[in-house]
């Protein structure tokens, strides 16, 4: 009894220093009123409200128009002056006072959130930051930063566990590691009083108080609401405030970069226009106890003297209580037993839960049961008296399972939490906690608290987690659109790839009806969607004509499968869509080309009969003219046969290039010198003389760049286009013609996929009626025209430029609007291939022969005849055959100085087997190639064997002439 009594003597003692401070910064009458405990408590006070009008000048209210936004910062985690809550919302009352200041000032923040202490200091020394939140004043931060007027003031304490030696004040720590908050200016105090510490720095004072509480510093020194508001929110029964400061009490500014001096006492000024209703409802909605004022030396005494009298009667009371304390052991002795019987119970349950048990007193385990032992894999003695931390495998899980335990039981009084332990032998498992006071409203009694080891539940769940998500990305991931939808229409899901054709979010889609969504798709539609899903046939496909975002139109094609029920009742429908857009402009295309294609074959053999009649009808009159005195009165008639005969070739020589089959020889041009020609021909002079209003305007580039091509169809493509634009010109109107050097950086994506290069650009537009959109994609299909009867050619202008591009390798582009007109835009790659020189016109006398011997060889004896005829009258020995393998007989025994092959002879070989047949035994035998048909990959085999030159059939006299020429040249 007597140790009881000397232990509680010790008690009192131990705790009158703690009451003494407690009492002293409370600032209340400790005679009107019981010491309160340290809490923070929000409440719903509407700090914002009141405002009253500020007196301005007219130079302050022009400084804050032209700064009307002003950036922010503040402690990350300063509570309660300034931190950020779950929500990531600026708390504090330095943020109610900021706001209160701004909004009385009219001006708008930015805030710059989650910064660190020293990231704050160092931006604001910067000028990144305007204006800090709360900061105490010091001389380093004098230099780059001004201060308001201080507008919070709390004590200085000093903050220790409840188990560490005395400390009373400053002196006493000395030697000790106190916890400092980086870049705080008490540090430099301590350093300017001599108080030599071991300084353990941390980024909070959150930090700080934990390092305290674990036992990893002896003390740290903090503002006395920061730390209260801190130790309560994280349930750190631990510590306590061992004794007050000499630095009086904690002053925080609002700071200013010191460049806007102007800001100061428009602050200063908004501050003092606070009310003290408004500044009590601030202090009020984050403190019950308030701490104003600070203390005097005499009021020092005066407690000190009361406290004395208050010791004195205590240890009055202690001798009475002393005697009546032996009555109390019987009646204890009693409840002991029955309480002895009762723990016994609670053991036996305790011992064999299912489920881990265990007490922990400020997170230092006290008491665990078996069960506990075996889901952490420790001894018994192993975790009693232990940390908590041991069974974590981070300290920030140790710490989030701390704040978020003790915030639940504090609304509820009990808490919850999912989390990860750390077995004795490193194995990380997942538990989940639940945690009660022993007491209600005492966390110093301690905390029961059950763990169920969920670490097979969590795989469980882990997987039906990542199978839903590897679903999700399989369907996400597609680029079909994937929707869901019910019997009324309402869409329930929508993949990411519907969302993006759609131009629209997924909240947008989801919930509005699929018939919304493809608008073709109208309740008739919808209904026989409905109609046609059954569980005997649970698939549909339709295709239909939608509208996608900007109104694009598009071809779509969507496969329906249903989702029946038991019953057989379709109850939901799975759609499956795609954009068959492209492919469905691929199939025109291809349509186009095997109508192209046919359209060719039948050219090409109609252009091979039609060029073998043609020869004559172009060739013979050069003879009779050569025979015919200047004077003839039939001079003009044979003219007119034979202008006749060249028209009804150049309409062959347009079947061919529609067949893209007439290209045989090219060469280097320009375009600018292609139109400039035209723009001398007969043709166009004629053209423009029966449409007087049209004027043709030229905006040709100087260094055009040469392309490789034939300038006999880039002139006919250059003659249709303008032709075509006279046409659609009714009356007045102009035609420019344009050429630029244009490069292309990458592949176009549009119809004409327009490789990357360098291009030569001829543009050819027209002011006429222009095209109407539905003839668009027809223009360049042969006969295909809406011209007037008698006005207009043969309906394959466009269809040869269409040819001409595509056998030069180009793109061709067609912009339309009727009414405004239309143009046509060719690309030619571009060629280093310099130009030939001109060709003039030649007389006989250059391209007569020298009595050299040429042996004709063709299958058509009007052909044979017609060839002979015209080179015996140049002066050359001719000699026939009528087919290949006659020719080849024939050199076998004989020579000549040329060969003159037609390509194509049925029946037998053809000029080139006939070539390479003779080549086997003349190896130097000199030959060139005619045809009524193309330059096929035939023709272009025989060049390549060494054939000198490719005469197209029909011919003229000068032609055939110069061309034997040639070939017969050394």
């Amino acid at each position: 009894m007597l140790i009881a009594s000397v232990n509680h003597v010790k008690f009192i003692f131990s705790h009158l220093g703690i009451i003494l401070i407690t009492l002293i910064l409370s600032g209340e009458n400790c005679c009107a009123q019981q010491q309160q405990p340290l809490e923070i408590k929000e409440k719903s006070q509407n700090v914002l409200s009141n405002e009253s009008p500020l007196n301005l000048s007219l130079e302050e209210t022009q400084w804050l128009a032209q700064h009307p936004l002003i950036k922010i910062a503040g402690p990350k985690a300063f509570p309660p002056f300034n931190y950020y809550s779950a929500d990531g919302m600026l708390s504090g009352m330095a943020a109610d006072y900021i706001r209160l200041v701004f909004n009385k000032l009219h001006l708008k923040m930015e805030i710059q959130d989650n910064l660190l202490w020293p990231d704050v200091l160092k931006m604001a020394k910067g000028k990144s930051i305007d204006l800090i939140t709360c900061a105490a004043r010091t001389e380093e931060r004098d230099k780059y930063l001004l201060f308001s007027d201080p507008y919070l003031s709390f004590p200085l304490v000093i903050i220790t566990r409840t188990t560490a030696p005395f400390i009373g004040g400053l002196d006493d720590l000395h030697g000790h590691k106190v916890a400092i908050v980086d870049k705080v200016s008490v540090y430099e105090w301590l350093k300017r009083d001599g108080i030599d510490i071991d300084p353990l720095f941390v980024k909070t004072p959150e930090e700080a108080l934990m390092a305290v509480s674990l036992g990893e510093a002896d003390a740290h020194i903090e503002n006395i609401a920061a730390a209260g508001h801190l130790i309560q929110q994280k349930g750190l029964t631990n510590l306590k405030i061992a004794g007050p400061t000499t630095y009086g009490n904690y002053d925080l500014f609002i700071a200013v970069r010191n460049d806007w001096p102007e800001l100061v006492p428009l602050i200063n000024k908004a501050l003092a226009s606070i009310s003290h209703q408004q500044r009590s409802e601030i202090r009020n909605k984050w403190l019950t106890v308030r701490y104003e004022y600070g203390i005097t030396a005499k009021e020092v005494v005066l407690w000190i003297l009361c406290l004395s009298g208050l010791f004195a009667t205590g240890l009055l009371v202690f001798y009475a209580w002393n005697r009546s304390l032996k009555k109390e052991i019987v009646e204890r002795k009693r409840v002991e037993k029955a309480l002895q019987s009762q723990k016994s119970t609670l053991d036996s349950i305790f011992r064999v839960a299912p489920t881990g048990i265990g007490l922990v007193v400020n997170r230092v385990i006290v008491q665990a049961n078996d069960k506990l032992c075996h889901i952490t894999g420790y001894a018994h003695e192993e975790l009693i008296n232990q940390n908590a931390r041991i069974l974590y495998p981070s300290t920030e899980e140790f710490e989030f399972v701390g704040t978020e335990k003790y915030r639940q039981i504090a609304e509820k009084d009990t808490g919850t939490v999912e989390t990860h332990w750390q077995r004795k032998d490193k194995t990380i498992i997942d538990v989940l906690l639940s945690s009660t006071p022993v007491k209600i409203g005492d966390l110093s009694q301690g905390v029961t608290f059950t763990a169920l080891d969920i670490t097979a539940n969590k795989c469980v769940e882990n997987e039906l987690i990542r199978s839903a998500e590897r679903y999700k990305g399989i369907v996400e991931d597609q680029t079909e659109f994937i929707c869901r939808f019910g019997i009324d229409g309402q869409i329930t899901f929508a993949n990411r790839a519907i969302c993006r054709f759609m131009g629209k979010t997924n909240e947008e889609i989801v919930g509005g009806l699929f018939t919304q969504l493809l608008p073709n798709t109208g309740s008739h539609s919808f209904l026989e969607i409905l109609d046609k899903l059954t569980p005997d046939t649970p698939v549909y496909t339709y295709e239909h004509i939608g509208l996608r975002q900007a109104g694009k139109e598009y071809r779509g094609i969507w496969t329906f499968r249903g989702i029946f029920n038991n019953g057989g009742q379709l109850v939901e429908i799975q759609a499956v869509g795609r954009d068959v857009t492209q492919r469905k402009i691929l199939e025109e295309k291809l349509r186009q080309s095997h109508k192209m294609e046919a359209i060719g074959a039948l050219a090409g053999g109609v252009a091979h009969d039609l060029n073998n009649i043609l020869t004559g009808i172009v060739s013979y009159p050069d003879l009779l003219l050569l025979s015919m005195p200047p004077d003839s009165p039939y001079r003009k008639a044979i003219l007119t046969i034979q202008a006749s005969g060249k028209k009804a070739a150049a309409i062959v020589q347009d079947l061919l290039t529609l067949a893209r089959r007439g290209v045989a020889v090219k060469d280097a041009a320009n375009l600018n010198t292609l139109i400039s020609e035209y723009l001398l021909t007969p043709e166009h002079k004629k053209l423009m003389s029966s449409r007087s209003a049209i004027n043709v305007n030229l905006d040709l580039a100087a260094d055009l760049q040469n392309i490789e091509g034939s300038p006999f169809h880039l002139t006919k493509a250059i003659m249709n286009l303008v032709a075509n634009g006279a046409e659609a010109i009714a009356e007045n109107g102009t035609i420019t013609i344009r050429t630029e050097n244009r490069t292309i950086s990458e592949t176009t994506s549009d119809n004409n996929n327009l490789m990357a290069g360098d291009y030569a650009v001829l543009t050819i537009s027209d002011t006429g009626v222009g095209i109407p959109p539905n003839n668009l994609d027809r223009i360049f299909e042969p006969f295909f025209t809406n011209k007037k009867m008698g006005r207009s050619g043969t309906g394959l202008g466009l269809a040869v430029v269409w040819g001409t591009v595509q056998d030069h390798n180009g793109y061709i582009k067609i912009e339309s609007l009727e009414g405004k007109g239309t143009t046509f835009t060719l690309y030619f790659p571009v060629t280093k291939q310099e130009m030939s020189e001109v060709n003039h016109p030649s007389t006989v006398r250059d391209y007569i022969g020298n009595g050299q011997s040429i042996l004709i060889v063709d299958d058509m004896s009007s052909q044979r005849e017609i060839a002979m005829e015209l080179l015996t009258n140049l002066n050359y020995i001719v000699k026939s055959a009528s087919s290949g393998e006659e020719a080849v007989d024939y050199l076998k025994e004989n020579s000549v100085d040329l060969l003159v092959l037609d390509m194509i002879m049925a029946p037998g070989i053809d000029g080139l087997e006939t070539y390479k047949r003779i080549l086997d035994f003349k190896p130097h035998q000199k030959a060139i190639i005619t045809s009524g048909y193309s330059e096929t990959n035939r023709v272009k085999g025989a060049l390549k064997a060494g054939v000198k030159a490719y005469l197209r059939k029909p011919y003229s006299l000068e032609e055939l002439g110069v061309t034997i020429k040639k070939a017969l040249a050394p």
